[in-house]
């Protein structure tokens, strides 16, 4: 089975933009391998606790929660930072220096590795794991 590992952009246009992101999607959901790292689900968790704040209702910050637990439970798998995922985030971060390039941030760099990890293509559209495509497999699916 061919699996994605989607990052919190991917996830996020799950979310807000289902029929769109989902147009990219090979196949039915269950059949895709669909995969995102549990760095990911803290991420909207964020998001979704933001909601929390003086410019948002309570039904907003249930809703969205309510969403975001749906979203993951739907997913292939949720994968959790393992003693090999930090070797090869060790590595990953490590050779961008040792190239000159710039590191990712913590959180990119642990979604990079858990793809790495696993052997996934990794679906982002954010711009600094894109320039990892001579890494590891790519896909931005906004484009």
């Amino acid at each position: 089975m061919r699996g994605y590992l989607l990052d919190s952009t991917a996830l996020i246009d799950l979310l807000d933009e289902w029929p769109e992101a989902g147009d990219r999607i090979p196949g039915t959901r269950a059949a895709a391998g669909l995969c995102a790292s549990i760095v990911s689900k803290g991420e909207l968790m964020v998001g979704a606790y933001m909601l929390q704040g003086p410019n948002h209702t309570p039904d907003e910050f249930v809703s969205e929660l309510g969403n975001v637990k749906r979203l993951f439970a739907d997913l292939t798998a949720v994968y959790p930072v393992t003693d090999e995922t930090t070797a090869l985030y060790g590595r990953l971060q490590a050779q961008l220096i040792l190239q000159g390039k710039r590191k990712l941030t913590i959180n990119d760099g642990w979604i990079a590795a858990t793809a790495l990890e696993h052997r996934l293509t990794l679906v982002t559209s954010d711009q600094r794991l894109k320039d990892l495509g001579d890494l590891l497999r790519i896909e931005d699916w906004r484009v």
